[in-house]
């Protein structure tokens, strides 16, 4: 394969204009690459000016909520605890007492009836 001097010439060219296109484009993506990574600097700092605040912000909230709700809960806690204890062992004394009378009760009637069918039967 004998190339003339003007192939190798024209081949020469050719491949020097595709170096300095391949090149050009290489430089114009890094701007605009360059334009981009700084736009999106820019953004990201417009979103973090807020975000930082809002931050904050939300951290002393969540802090402020779950100490206001552990307060409530330890004095909800003492609060129904003693009422619970005064009023539970009266009422369980009542409680235990009506089921002792209705218990005692219920057996009466059951004998009762169960006299009168024997006595029916008879």
């Amino acid at each position: 394969m004998n190339r003339s001097f003007q192939e190798i010439v024209e081949l020469a060219i050719f491949g020097i204009i595709a170096l300095a296109i391949g090149t050009g484009l290489l430089w114009v993506l890094g701007h605009v690459l360059g334009f981009v990574g700084w736009l999106s600097t820019k953004i990201a700092g417009w979103i973090w000016l807020p975000v930082r605040f809002l931050l904050l912000i939300a951290i002393v909230v969540i802090a402020v909520y779950f100490i206001w709700k552990f307060i409530q809960d330890r004095n909800s806690a003492k609060a129904a605890k003693p009422a619970s204890v005064i009023s539970g062992s009266s009422t369980a004394k009542a409680a235990t007492s009506s089921d002792a009378s209705s218990a005692v009760n219920s057996d009466a009637k059951s004998e009762t009836s169960s006299s009168n069918e024997s006595s029916n039967d008879e």
